[in-house]
């Protein structure tokens, strides 16, 4: 068994495009450790990395990670795509440990390149996209880029909340029973599409229920029916505000049955949540708090007949909603979830973990 490694001991490199839509969640909790813990945390770009000439690393979906302890230093990968059958061979290869979003055992077992090296791929928490700290965000900037995307990079960062902003919403004035609005996919999603639209037919027509419903993007090309729900895109905090606004909010799946942006960013404004079943990461995910009675519906109906049902119990809605948050502040949240991805490298037990966890998290407070 290898030594253990205090967190003071680590050192850590990140690699990472300059889009960090998907990116931005995992460096701002190793961004935020780094800064409580005294971790050494250089946060990087892809043409930094010894990979930035493989087209297969160069990846909005794909994290690199460098670790290095006093014993030891090895590659680590967070695969952040939407498909639970997307796996990047080389980076399995490569990598002591592959981190998967979208964990699904099935889907390793069905692929011979994955289950190859079954023993490296561990499930991580999802993430939302997220403003980085202002250290993270400079050595970001200040790294060897092209000016596009040095604008990208900053012009996106100014869109997106800080993660104490998210917090700071949980006690805004509640609107509204119900706040579903989704993203219209193109056609290749169809299946999507229509289980979020049946969803806002049958709220549209459950009259004890006041819910904002709405799609984005729905463009000239798409039905008629789509078209009857669809509203302009609001900015990113007026659309969380409405969700913290909400006794209630709805969950679907995303595409390939993803867990969305959205999983994430209800739990951390500390709504109650009434949606799909999870179709990946259940065996992390399924055994939190209140999520067997959340993430329960296998249908539109499912949905609607558990919202009716809770809002008759608001006493109780509250009560989900205020665990939701603790649930996310205690195992979810971006500083929580760069412990999880550090926890191989320190050989740290799950007491252990969880102390550090609890420290870390009060430090926030």
């Amino acid at each position: 068994m290898k030594s253990r490694s205090p967190l003071n001991e680590l050192s850590v490199r990140s690699y990472t495009s300059a889009n960090l839509f998907h990116s931005g969640f995992y460096l701002s909790g190793l961004g935020e450790l780094s800064a409580l813990r005294n971790i050494s945390y250089s946060p990087l770009t892809l043409r930094d990395s010894r990979y930035h000439r493989a087209d297969w690393a160069n990846s909005d979906f794909l994290i690199q990670l460098e670790i290095e302890s006093s014993e030891e230093r090895f590659d680590a990968w967070i695969d952040v795509s939407d498909s639970p059958d997307h796996f990047v061979p080389e980076a399995l290869a490569a990598g002591a440990y592959y981190f998967k979003v979208n964990f699904n055992s099935n889907s390793i077992d069905r692929i011979p390149q994955a289950a190859k090296f079954r023993h490296r791929i561990i499930p991580i928490n999802p993430g939302f996209t997220l403003m980085l700290p202002p250290f993270t965000l400079i050595n970001l900037a200040s790294c060897n880029l092209r000016m596009n995307d040095l604008r990208l990079l900053l012009r996106a960062q100014r869109r997106q909340p800080r993660i104490d902003w998210l917090r700071a919403q949980r006690t805004k004035k509640k609107k509204r029973d119900v706040h579903f609005v989704a993203t219209y996919y193109p056609s290749k999603h169809d299946e999507q599409n229509e289980f979020r639209l049946e969803v806002m037919e049958r709220l549209q027509h459950e009259t004890s229920i006041h819910a904002e419903l709405g799609f984005y993007n729905v463009d000239d090309d798409a039905p008629s029916r789509f078209k009857r729900f669809a509203i302009a895109r609001t900015s990113r905090r007026k659309h969380l505000v409405d969700i913290a606004q909400s006794r209630a909010a709805v969950y679907v799946q995303g595409p390939h049955t993803a867990l969305s942006f959205k999983f994430g960013e209800q739990l951390a404004l500390g709504v109650t949540v009434i949606g799909q079943k999870l179709a990946n990461n259940t065996r992390n995910l399924m055994q939190l708090a209140f999520f067997d009675e959340q993430y329960l519906a296998d249908s539109p109906s499912d949905i609607v007949s558990n919202l009716a049902t809770g809002l008759k119990h608001p006493d109780h809605f509250e009560t989900v909603g205020a665990r939701n948050a603790r649930t996310f502040d205690e195992s979810l949240s971006p500083i929580t979830t760069a412990l999880n991805v550090l926890q191989p490298a320190m050989q740290v037990t799950p007491q252990e973990l969880d102390h550090w966890e609890a420290a870390s998290v009060a430090g926030l407070n």
